[in-house]
């Protein structure tokens, strides 16, 4: 009876994998908005547009794993997400880097959030290859394969780094590992995403605070990830409306948008 009832209530949810992406491109853009032009708007402004766009990473993680676990190909979503990384490099360092020169079109300070994922998924896929085939393998794969991924986004500066790891990481563990369905696993969601939005981030980044409105607050502007619980939440696990042509928009998005970005900041830069 319990199971029926959470069942029921799973279906119930309102939001599917078309929704919960729509959700994440749009937070994302607002985000880059405050980002890309720091310069030109008010601090209070600012803060606002980066809390907001804070609920963006948590949906595209939780997107990932959902993506290795329902993939019937492996290699062509790891190779399409290999693909737009690519494309979406010289974007990024053009929204993002803030150099000059030839530093503005390539930039290998930082990389952006494509990598991140990138080794996200491919960490998920060692782990799951190893409790299919040989499950005497799955708890060190488990308890090893995030370190070395997390140490290797460090070092190689991916966007979101090690914490985007820990963020694809946590999700898969509530989603797979650990025996809960329905709202009981509502709640681990929400719990690891108020454990990523803290914690997890003050250990990663440190708990440098920030000033709102004239209100002091007293943790990084990250903690806005927080937010992401309600849509994580409203989530049913259904694919919802689906395309060939609103794969390719949510793929193309991130490069598109951050080539804009980047070209509208240029210009505005050469007018001053």
């Amino acid at each position: 009876m319990m199971n029926k009832t959470l069942t029921k209530i799973e279906n119930t949810k309102p939001l599917s994998a078309f929704g919960l992406k729509l959700v994440a491109v749009i937070t994302m853009l607002i985000d880059h908005l405050g980002l890309v032009f720091r310069p030109y708007i008010s601090m209070d402004f600012f803060w606002c547009l980066r809390l907001i766009g804070r609920i963006a990473m948590p949906l595209y993680c939780l997107m990932a794993v959902e993506g290795v676990m329902h993939t019937r190909n492996f290699k062509k979503y790891a190779l399409r997400m290999l693909t737009f990384a690519v494309i979406s490099e010289i974007p990024f360092d053009m929204a993002v880097g803030r150099k000059t020169g030839i530093y503005f079109i390539f930039n290998l300070n930082s990389q952006n959030v494509m990598w991140t994922l990138l080794a996200g998924i491919i960490m998920l896929y060692i782990i799951e290859y190893c409790r299919k085939t040989n499950v005497k393998f799955f708890i060190p794969a488990l308890v090893v394969t995030p370190v070395l991924f997390y140490f290797l986004c460090e070092k190689t500066r991916t966007d979101y780094g090690g914490y985007g790891i820990l963020m694809i990481y946590l999700f898969y563990i509530v989603r797979e590992v650990i025996p809960l369905k329905g709202i009981w696993r509502d709640v681990l969601f929400a719990l690891a995403v108020v454990l990523l939005s803290f914690p997890l981030h003050i250990l990663c980044f440190g708990s440098a605070g920030f000033s709102l409105f004239g209100f002091w607050i007293p943790c990084s502007f990250e903690c806005g990830a927080v937010l992401a619980i309600v849509p994580v939440t409203l989530y049913g696990g259904k694919q919802g409306y689906h395309s060939k042509a609103s794969k390719q928009f949510f793929y193309w998005f991130y490069s598109a948008h951050l080539a804009v970005l980047g070209i509208i900041f240029w210009f505005i830069r050469t007018l001053k």
